[in-house]
């Protein structure tokens, strides 16, 4: 928790602390701090030690059934924020967002707040990296039904994540994907492709030389 707390990504079903001895050697005890706080038991208080190694293993795509990752991210073991992207053409904006860990897809519309006459708020785009594959997953919600109650357009979100509002937004960030024929090969490349995308996109509804910002 000291260290900022654990992402999205992590699995804490089996995190390992590892303990140096005097020789050299080292000794090793897996912590399970998921299953507790599923039950709503105490958590384990593991008392560290100077020299200390906690590896948190990474959250693997066939043990996710098993695993609630909001559950977690409600959680004080989580890290307290997260950072969206939103690219906002009834806003004209391009900024970046944080929320709480934990926040859904009406929370972000919300910090947005797209004007109800203008904004297509019935098609928003909703884009998010998968680490597996490579690929950018893009998901159209609707915000009008995520209002009225409907969970599956209320999304839990993610570190990272991306919403586009705008349909002629969505239509060009879902051609620019399609020209990548090679897999990202991890968040970073992803990031750069999208600071390229919002450099072209920039020039055409804040004028040359504006900046990001946050929404207002």
């Amino acid at each position: 928790v000291a260290a900022g707390g654990t992402t999205t990504q992590a699995d804490l079903r089996a995190v390992l602390v590892r303990r140096f001895l005097t020789d050299g050697s080292y000794i090793e005890q897996k912590v399970d701090f998921f299953t507790p706080l599923l039950a709503g038991d105490p958590l384990p208080d593991l008392v560290l030690q100077d020299g200390d190694a906690v590896i948190v293993p990474k959250l693997e795509v066939g043990n996710l059934a098993t695993y609630d990752r909001q559950l977690v991210a409600r959680s004080t073991l989580a890290q307290p924020n997260i950072t969206i992207r939103v690219l906002s053409y009834d806003r004209s904006t391009i900024a970046n967002l944080s929320l709480r860990n934990g926040s859904t897809f009406i929370d972000a519309v919300t910090a947005i707040a797209p004007s109800l006459q203008t904004a297509d708020i019935g098609n928003i785009g909703l884009l998010r990296f998968d680490p597996e594959r490579g690929r950018v997953i893009m998901r159209e919600l609707n915000a009008r039904r995520a209002i009225l109650g409907d969970a599956s357009q209320n999304v839990p979100l993610r570190e990272n994540d991306t919403i586009v509002i705008g349909r002629n937004l969505l239509t060009r960030i879902r051609f620019a994907l399609t020209t990548i024929t090679q897999p990202f090969q991890d968040i970073l490349q992803f990031l750069f492709f999208f600071r390229s995308f919002t450099q072209g996109t920039q020039n055409i509804f804040l004028g040359p030389g504006s900046g990001t910002g946050n929404p207002q």
